[in-house]
């Protein structure tokens, strides 16, 4: 067992570069003294709490010029230049302040803030508005189109110059917002979200550290497979706060695919949830316990420890269950998951254009889920136009949904080259009748 110690960043740096370390340290010399493996969580984050006060300012905004984004809290943007600045030296501090340590395990970067960041969780609701995005927007733009009036072409716009271009907001009167202007929105919005998060910790650690343990709390921040290169890069994991949710499985498998481990939380604060826990191991056995850890979430507060959980009947038999349950997870730990050459189609440009925001308890496909369950598929393996293609080649079958409305050029193209090489693909009725730039539906029943 490992203990995470949870901090933050806006105690041990109020100001930028006076940094208070008196604390931790006490934690740590504690707990190696006792040899006890620890872990570091947290590590920053956009919340106004997180970070020292000389970063605040440069927040995210919504379309409605709204700044209280995530939990009704203020959020730096991650473009913030002071925000990025401060933190790629304080995590490079604590990386090489700790590292050497024969009881210190690894990092987790929580991020509080980043599941409202880029992608954020509110249907209607679009972040990229703050000055430093809009900014940000404008020169990708025209590092895309050179001159205005190529943008205008392309967007059917009519901006005098570049100061005059906003970033659009999608037409909800539309069900599929696949206009040029929306696309360039999205994919400016991906190159964001990976260049915030798994493109920018990951490297600042490894640079100095390229041995301990390496998670990222992200199933919660966004389209978490477009970042799994940069995990797969960086010998990284992908951490999250909901792991006994049946749609959990999808990024499992999919982060299986790509060869990443990963960190199963369960989402109840304490683990009282016998079931969930349960659920939690199941999950884990079906996608290789060998790439697989488990977290526990407690109240800090002594006062819960001394008075509260041991009076609380339901957290102590889920802690007797899981105390039972581990020796045998232990003597399982090589299992392996064996899939049944079933793929199953899941679409992010779906997502991103037709759901237009971001849950990962709203996944698509969850109905193609629920029904090669019923099947006894097993563990079907999970295909987006992101996965390799290497996985697509491996199936015998591939079904298609009908939620997976919109299929993106990628998609495509990998799918063509699968049916080419003499792979069997069953589309339902509604599965891609909508591409990105492609005119009228079902374009690629052309070419496939």
């Amino acid at each position: 067992s490992i203990i995470e110690i949870s901090f933050s960043w806006g105690y041990i740096e109020p100001i930028t570069g006076v940094r208070y370390f008196k604390d931790l340290d006490s934690y740590v010399t504690d707990l190696t003294q006792k040899q006890i493996p620890f872990a570091f969580t947290w590590l920053g984050g956009l919340t106004r709490q997180a970070g020292p006060l000389d970063i605040w300012g440069g927040w995210m905004v919504d379309q409605n010029k709204e700044w209280q984004i995530w939990r009704d809290e203020p959020c730096v943007s991650p473009l913030w230049p002071p925000y990025v600045n401060a933190i790629q030296a304080y995590i490079a501090t604590l990386v090489q302040r700790y590292q050497g340590n024969p009881l210190f395990r690894g990092y987790v970067f929580s991020n509080q803030g980043m599941d409202s960041s880029v992608f954020p969780d509110h249907y209607g609701r679009f972040v990229g508005y703050s000055y430093t995005m809009r900014e940000a927007f404008r020169t990708w733009l025209i590092t895309q189109y050179t001159t205005v009036q190529a943008l205008n072409t392309a967007w059917g716009s009519s901006f005098v110059d570049w100061n005059d271009v906003q970033p659009p907001m999608p037409d909800y009167n539309d069900p599929n917002n696949l206009s040029q202007a929306f696309i360039d929105f999205t994919t400016f919005r991906l190159k964001v979200y990976k260049e915030s998060t798994s493109d920018f910790y990951g490297p600042i650690v490894r640079s100095y550290d390229k041995t301990h343990s390496l998670a990222h709390y992200i199933a919660y921040t966004g389209p978490v497979e477009y970042l799994f290169s940069s995990l797969r890069d960086t010998d990284a994991e992908m951490a999250d706060g909901g792991a006994e949710d049946r749609r959990m499985i999808r990024l499992y498998d999919l982060a299986n695919t790509w060869g990443i481990s990963g960190q199963m939380e369960s989402h109840y604060v304490p683990p009282s949830k016998t079931m969930a826990l349960r659920a939690i191991a199941y999950i884990a056995m079906h996608n290789g316990l060998s790439k697989r850890t488990f977290g526990m979430v407690w109240n800090s507060q002594l006062y819960y420890h001394t008075n509260v959980y041991p009076n609380n009947a339901e957290y102590l038999d889920a802690m007797e269950m899981w105390s039972n349950l581990t020796p045998t997870l232990k003597k399982l730990d090589q299992t392996i998951d064996t899939d049944p050459e079933v793929g199953l189609i899941m679409s992010w440009a779906d997502l991103l254009y037709r759901q237009r925001c971001w849950r990962w308890y709203a996944l698509p496909s969850d109905q193609l889920q629920q029904a090669s369950g019923r099947a006894n598929l097993g563990n079907s393996t999970w295909l987006t136009e992101w996965t390799p293609v290497e996985a697509f080649n491996k199936q015998k079958i591939i079904f298609a949904p009908e939620d997976a409305t919109i299929w993106d050029a990628e998609l495509i193209s990998k799918l063509d080259q699968y049916v080419q090489n003499g792979g069997t693909l069953v589309v339902v009725a509604g599965s891609g009748e909508y591409s990105p730039g492609a005119t009228g539906s079902y374009s690629w029943l052309s070419s496939l």
